[in-house]
């Protein structure tokens, strides 16, 4: 008996699909937090780009904000920032981080982070709270910004208010 020619184009279709991922370094199962690279150019995630927003911090230092910057490097046009933050006994889920630069006349100019789970920051601190505490900035490298260079510190929200962090 003859196979019916709606499964042959299937067929065809399953291993085409097969191809075309493996062509593109099968970028589906790639960790989220790692660049795509094709050939000698980066794709870098769209969820992780990073966007001026409009934030109001506190006027002083947060004394129960606790944060480290993991890496800061250049990645083609852009600025990685990787770290973590998070208020003491507080959960970390839900919580928003901001990259803030400081300009030296004295302005200020905030990115939006895309967050990152940290579980051995949590298992470190033995407090789950802690678990999701990373985040991720990739800030285009723009003029009028020395991001590679100028003082930065984090600005976190949560639901029990804002807080900002001391220089990094």
């Amino acid at each position: 008996m003859p196979a019916k020619p709606g499964i042959f184009w299937s067929v065809v279709a399953a291993v085409e699909a097969i191809l075309i991922l493996g062509i593109f370094g099968l970028a589906v199962f790639r960790p989220k937090s790692e660049p795509i690279t094709l050939g000698k150019a980066e794709v870098l995630p769209l969820k992780k780009r990073s966007y001026v927003v409009a934030v109001t911090p506190p006027a002083r230092e947060s004394r129960d904000l606790r944060a480290r910057l993991d890496s800061r490097r250049r990645i083609g046009k852009f600025l990685e920032i990787r770290g973590w933050a998070y208020i003491e006994d507080q959960p970390t889920s839900g919580q928003k981080v901001f990259v803030r630069f400081e300009k030296p006349n004295g302005t200020a100019v905030h990115y939006k982070t895309a967050p990152e789970e940290r579980r051995e920051v949590a298992n470190r601190l033995k407090n789950p709270l802690y678990g999701d505490c990373g985040f991720i900035a990739l800030i285009p490298r723009a003029a009028g910004l020395d991001a590679e260079n100028s003082p930065l510190r984090l600005v976190v929200q949560n639901e029990r208010g804002t807080y900002l962090s001391p220089p990094l």
